[in-house]
Order: C-alpha cells, then structure tokens, then sequence
C-alpha cells in the first residue's frame, strides 16, 4: 500500500489514480480539504482510502502505519511550500521553524514503517540560473535561488540524499515541469498555458492584462497531468532504478505561440494576440532530458499539447471549474 501524501491535490490525485490503475492500493491524506476531486471517482473507496492528517504532526502521521500496511510512499504534500506561497500572497510571514517539519516527519515514518521506497516531488525550478538547456539530473544546480520554492526544494532534494544514506531507505527525487490539465490552477505567474485554457473556454472570466507579461515566442517544458502522474507510477513502482534523481516533463520546448495555435484548433473563434519575440536573457532550449526516466521505466509521453488541450477544453466544458 502506498501513502500519497497531498493525494487529494492537483499532482496527487492524478498519481493516485496512476497508481491505482498500475495494481497499487493508496492511502491518499489530506489536511483541509474534505472534497474529493472529480479525477478520481471511482477510485476512492475501492483501490484508495482518505485519511485526515497534518503531516507536520509526526504522532498523527505515525499513526497512519498502525491502520494501514503502508510499503511506500510517494510525498507530494509540501507545507514549506504552501508557506513560502502564502506569504508571496500576503497570507502572513513564513514560519521558518517548521519549514521541514512535514518532510522530516514523512522521513521518519518511513524509517519506522521500513518502506521499499520514498518518492519525493522536487521542481523544475531548481534549474533556474542552471543556463541553457536541455537540463539533466547531473547538471550542478546554483546556490541561489530568485524565489523561495526552488530553495525549499533544494534544500529537501539534499536532505533525502542524507536520509537515504542514514537510513537505508530508497529515496528518488522527481523534478516536474510545468504541469497542468484537469484539477490545476484557473493560471499561473509562470507560463502562460493554464490562463490561456481557462481563457478560451470563459472568456469573459480573463482580466485584459492577465497575460501581458507572456511573449510569444517565450518557451517552457509542459507535461500534461496525466502523463507526469503515470512517469511518477513507474518511477516509485519500477523494481530498480539507477538514479536518485529523475525528471519528468514533455521532453522540449512549447512556445506561447504553438499554446495558442492549439488552443484556436480546439475553440473555435478564439484568438489571443501575445507581445511578439521573446523575453531577453530567456534560455535556449530550456526543458527537461528524459533519458533517465525513459531508459529506467520505458516512459513515453501519452498526450501531446494537442491532444492534452482538446480534453482539457471539454472537461472544463463538461462544467469542471478546474
């Protein structure tokens, strides 16, 4: 049985289900929210149980191993986050005592637990000042970081790599790119796809300058859900691995402009005019190599941008708000 922590979240749920599909059961915690997403109907209550728990109450999260026989975990939830994003928003200063509390505890129990395996969400943003692309695992990342996520992350994927070797349970990294498809935020102050969906599908809901900062020919590696929760399935699933670190992305650039392109083929009449060229000092190339993941688990991408936004137009047509 795996413990997905964060699994009724935009990447867990869709992990959940991956892992569901691929013969694993799932323990999915969640802390506030009691609403369970629509992406996994069906699978909650036959291949996955909800537990309710704070992750930074390490008796609580122990507690989860006497009711359950937990053999993994895959650690998605991330409160150093959430903190660090709160206060970007204005919600309150960040509460650097218990920054990796919730890490911390999630390491312990699976000491105690004796798991096979610890797989822990990470960021392509760990790149950033990194140069130009395509970035692979082995590339030396920089010490400084321009926002507060990229430094939790390093800091986590550093502290795994200790815990792994302290106490001898498998730990591998996962570096996402940047995700989105059913369930994920209506847009994002990092690349422009999300908004320009939600864009399309209600027009009347994107303010006028919502999108001003995002050019045309600026580029990024986008990984729809579904294929970044099934490469984390084979990753945390896959009987050996090489690494401890893996990527997970589309395997190249998109520009704003193909986005948009896609998007006028899936909604008729829509058009988006963006700032032509390209942002200065943008870096060439800048996705991520899979050549670990592929050669480790034999992952191939399901969805193209395409294909990725045409069942993303219908579900939120379907009525889905995300």
């Amino acid at each position: 049985m795996v413990l997905v922590t964060g699994g009724l979240g935009f990447i867990g749920s869709h992990t959940a289900r991956a892992l569901t599909e691929l013969g694993e059961t799932c323990v999915l915690t969640r802390h506030r929210n009691p609403e369970i997403p629509a992406v996994l109907a069906g699978t909650v209550g036959t291949g996955a149980v909800v537990e309710q728990v704070d992750i930074r109450d390490g008796e609580a999260l122990i507690a989860l191993g006497e009711r359950h026989d937990i053999t993994g975990i895959v650690h998605l939830a991330d409160p150093a986050v959430a903190s660090v994003m709160a206060s970007a928003t204005g919600g309150g200063p960040i509460e650097f005592a218990t920054l990796f509390q919730g890490l911390g505890n999630v390491l312990d129990a699976a000491r105690a637990w004796k798991v096979k395996r610890v797989t822990l969400a990470s960021t392509i943003g760990v790149y950033i000042g990194a140069g130009d692309g395509p970035w692979r695992e082995d590339m030396p990342l920089p010490v400084d970081s321009f926002h507060g996520i990229p430094v939790m992350k390093k800091v986590a994927e550093a502290l795994s790599g200790f815990a792994a070797q302290a106490t001898e349970v498998p730990i591998v990294c996962v570096r996402p790119s940047g995700i989105w498809g059913p369930g994920g935020r209506n847009s994002s102050r990092i690349f422009a796809l999300p908004g320009l969906v939600h864009a399309a599908v209600h027009p009347d809901s994107a303010p006028p300058d919502q999108f001003r900062q995002f050019r045309e020919g600026d580029a990024g590696d986008l990984c729809y859900v579904k294929d970044c929760a099934r490469a984390i399935a084979l990753i945390h699933t896959a009987r050996q691995l090489s690494h401890a670190t893996y990527n997970i992305g589309g395997g190249r650039a998109f520009t704003n402009g193909e986005v948009v392109a896609s998007l006028s083929s899936a909604v008729k009449g829509f058009a988006m005019q963006l700032s032509p060229g390209k942002t200065p000092g943008h870096p060439q190339e800048p996705y991520l190599d899979l050549t670990r993941l592929r050669e480790d688990t034999g992952f191939e991408a399901s969805y193209s941008l395409q294909t990725g936004i045409h069942e993303y137009v219908a579900w939120l047509r379907a009525g889905n708000p995300r």
